[in-house]
């Protein structure tokens, strides 16, 4: 009963694998697998949100001091205003940034894709670059091709992310489960609702083909017009 609507659905659908199995190997007579039903939810699940408020607190607890807090203030701040996913973060390259644009170009086997971020990022980049480039000098490496790194100087996983996240919403109070996606979900949200960004923009910006699952449902709440780490993002529209 604790479990998850997907956890639910993984269990069901290895069950009917297993009786599948078991069915064509004629260790059971019958197929029963056929019998196991579908899990229904009684409703579906909406991503998480956070306010404008919180992202600042979340963002505001990681000060930026040493190589360590200068990576996670620019790596949460990255997460926020470029919409990136983890599996984006931990692959991105230092020449995947255009700082004098406001750009990370997103690459993948499709192509690539350009994506915006807010100009009040850019400080906090060049802060963590210039530590990151110190760590490596004192770890006696060469420099690396990928942007965030770990104290030893390797890419950080896409574990390291979730947890780094998970560290600092907790510390900033929140009572809401944050992950990674929970703030590319913020920054979808918050520009369409808050900064006049037109739907198609938002969908090409972070690579959607239908409309994004966390604008169909949720309605914002707040009346916050601090749009600090939002207000000079390229795609907002708000006056």
């Amino acid at each position: 009963k604790d479990m998850s609507e997907a956890s639910v659905k993984r269990n069901i659908a290895s069950l009917k694998k297993l009786y599948k199995y078991l069915y064509e190997r004629k260790l059971i007579k019958k197929r029963d697998f056929r019998k196991i039903g579908y899990f229904k939810s009684g409703s579906k699940s909406y991503p998480e949100v956070l306010t404008v408020r919180e992202v600042k607190l979340m963002t505001g607890v990681a000060k930026g001091r040493g190589f360590l807090g200068a990576r996670d203030k620019a790596l949460l701040l990255f997460l926020y205003s470029a919409g990136a996913k983890a599996s984006e973060v931990c692959m991105a390259k230092v020449n995947d940034l255009d700082l004098k644009n406001h750009l990370f170009i997103y690459r993948n086997h499709i192509g690539k894709r350009e994506v915006p971020f807010c100009e009040e990022l850019i400080p906090f980049l060049k802060n963590y670059l210039k530590a990151r480039k110190g760590i490596l000098v004192k770890l006696g490496k060469k420099d690396s091709e990928y942007l965030f790194l770990n104290r030893s100087g390797d890419k950080l996983t896409r574990q390291s992310i979730y947890l780094l996240v998970k560290k600092y919403a907790k510390e900033a109070g929140i009572n809401k489960k944050v992950t990674p996606h929970t703030l590319r979900h913020s920054i979808i949200f918050h520009l369409f609702f808050f900064g006049n960004t037109d739907l198609d923009e938002v969908k090409r910006i972070f690579g959607y083909t239908t409309i994004p699952l966390v604008l169909q449902h949720t309605r914002p709440l707040e009346t916050d017009t601090d749009f600090v780490y939002l207000k000079n993002h390229p795609a907002f529209k708000h006056k």
